[in-house]
């Protein structure tokens, strides 16, 4: 009978060894840095994603934002800023909706049927060791007939340590300023009909388009709800690829 078990346990040993070093590899490739810097300044880092979440009778709350712990600059006091100020926001406008329902409406009772709702996400773009491209897109609903819709994009130098701004690929020529205008306005008018486009949303203006991200051979321009057309088309964005920018004269610098 011992002879007969030993050749048994040599078998449940190498499984569970074989086991155990898979489990290892796994876990590894959880641990990894989401991204490592391969230049001598800033100093390789990795990616925090902070959390924030309520949940109560009055508010429902679930975010998201990334904090970059290999950049120096203001990049996370920003983007953190966006969502503390959203809340903000968010709270104030939802406890003064009930307030003022329950003022008209005395038979309602302490809380809502449904607690307010706000939720935030980010999207990574491009996270590499030479630009960060993010957009956070956040909604709301503090009452009314509508939530609200936003989205917010951070674009970060991390070689050269500055933020990354639309004027970097359209320069200060008001010449370029009137190319993107133009091609912008083109590709919203083959996504909304003539008679809801909001012309002044593409209009000659830098603010316009200052909201965008980027990544190798792509600028992506978002358009904010009721930007460009009604709210019922939602938030637009135009795409357009590095030769296509080229061919309009427009900054490709940083899709090398």
């Amino acid at each position: 009978m011992k002879n007969n078990l030993t050749p048994l346990l040599l078998i449940i040993c190498l499984f569970l060894g074989a086991f155990a070093g898979m489990s290892y590899k796994e876990s590894k490739v959880i641990t990894q840095p989401i991204f490592q810097n391969t230049y001598t300044e800033p100093e390789p880092g990795s990616l925090k994603v902070q959390s924030v979440y309520q949940s109560d009778n009055l508010y429902y709350i679930s975010a998201e934002y990334p904090q970059f712990l290999a950049v120096k600059g203001t990049l996370n006091d920003k983007i953190k800023g966006v969502i503390n100020k959203r809340l903000e926001e968010f709270k104030k406008s939802s406890s003064e909706n009930w307030k003022a329902r329950k003022d008209t409406d005395p038979a309602l009772g302490e809380n809502p049927e449904t607690p307010f709702y706000f939720s935030a996400s980010w999207t990574p773009v491009q996270v590499n060791d030479k630009y960060i491209s993010i957009l956070l897109n956040v909604y709301s609903f503090s009452g009314g007939a509508h939530g609200d819709e936003e989205v917010y994009s951070f674009n970060y130098d991390i070689k050269n340590n500055k933020e990354i701004t639309i004027s970097d690929f359209i320069g200060t020529d008001p010449k370029n300023l009137e190319k993107i205008s133009e091609m912008t306005t083109e590709d919203v008018k083959n996504m909304v009909d003539k008679n809801n486009i909001f012309a002044e949303g593409t209009a000659t203006k830098v603010e316009n388009f200052q909201t965008f991200t980027f990544n190798k051979d792509i600028l992506t321009i978002y358009y904010q709800k009721y930007q460009v057309a009604p709210g019922s088309e939602g938030i637009l964005k135009s795409i357009f690829n590095e030769k296509t920018l080229e061919e309009n004269k427009i900054n490709a610098s940083y899709f090398k």
